[in-house]
């Protein structure tokens, strides 16, 4: 019986040792405000710290911008937008930035003018940062309205009223003359390919592509469209207009002459008669 009692007594405390260990187990994890620390998490150490770099470069029209703000917003851990963090680029860096942020996640966008702003390119929306990670090519380009212009000419000299047409590959065509010193512009243009017609009458059209995105002027010599190689003896007009101009002038003064000398007859007929008189009197 005393044996009995004895393995009764030993499985009775094996099964209470059982029952407790885990309430045990859990009372030594937790920590002192009763907080559970997740599997991860090292009660008695600080919070990972350290820093990585991101770089890149802000392009206008495919050229490096500056004068622009580069700012990195931190992403807490309810996806809250937290600190921000801004860097102005220099003249002298063609465009490119370098930061030093703290590890974390964050967003980014490019500023300028206070006015515009544009996310990444070829990038999503958040940019983890890990402890000496050095993330490139965090690059932001700029899509907005161009202006473009540029200057016509004629032997040297800027030529007026030439029309100047853009037509991009899909849209409407736009049109502007030049002044009376060969210039013109356009605002407010889309970037892409566009096709830049120059015309003027007696003149040889000039056709050309302009990438809006990369050249924003376009200046041309014009030609005259006479025989090639001859030059008009009157300024503006090549040979073959130059002779109808000469003929045109000579019919016209013709007639002034023919009329004027009817007009003179109607008015005075005796010279008719005289000449008449005097062709008798040398026939007799």
């Amino acid at each position: 019986m005393r044996k009995i009692a004895v393995v009764a007594t030993a499985l009775l405390a094996i099964l209470l040792v059982s029952t407790l260990m885990p309430c045990i187990l859990a009372t030594s994890d937790s920590s002192s405000d009763g907080t559970v620390l997740g599997a991860n998490d090292k009660g008695d150490e600080p919070p990972l710290t350290g820093k990585g770099t991101v770089s890149g470069r802000v392009l206008i029209r495919e050229i490096g911008a500056y004068d622009c703000k580069v700012t990195f917003t931190e992403i807490n851990d309810n996806n809250e937008m937290g600190v921000e963090h801004s860097i102005t680029i220099p003249k002298e860096n063609d465009g490119y930035y370098s930061i030093e942020l703290d590890i974390g996640r964050y967003t980014a966008y490019a500023e300028y003018d206070k006015e515009k702003n544009v996310p990444p390119d070829d990038r999503s929306p958040i940019i983890v940062v890990e402890e000496g990670s050095d993330i490139k090519d965090v690059n932001f380009r700029f899509e907005m309205s161009y202006p473009f212009h540029g200057t016509i000419t004629f032997e040297g000299s800027g030529l007026g009223g030439v029309t100047v047409t853009l037509t991009p590959i899909s849209g409407n065509p736009t049109s502007v003359q030049t002044n009376e010193d060969g210039y013109y512009s356009f605002k407010g243009l889309s970037g892409g390919i566009y096709t830049i017609d120059c015309q003027k009458s007696g003149f040889e059209t000039v056709t050309n592509n302009i990438d809006m995105s990369k050249e924003y002027y376009f200046n041309t010599p014009m030609t005259r469209s006479g025989l090639p190689g001859i030059n008009g003896f009157i300024e503006g007009y090549d040979f073959q207009h130059s002779m109808m101009v000469v003929s045109l002038i000579g019919m016209v003064t013709m007639i002034i002459f023919a009329l004027g000398v009817r007009f003179h007859l109607m008015k005075h007929p005796h010279l008719i008669l005289n000449d008449e008189e005097e062709s008798d009197l040398k026939n007799d």
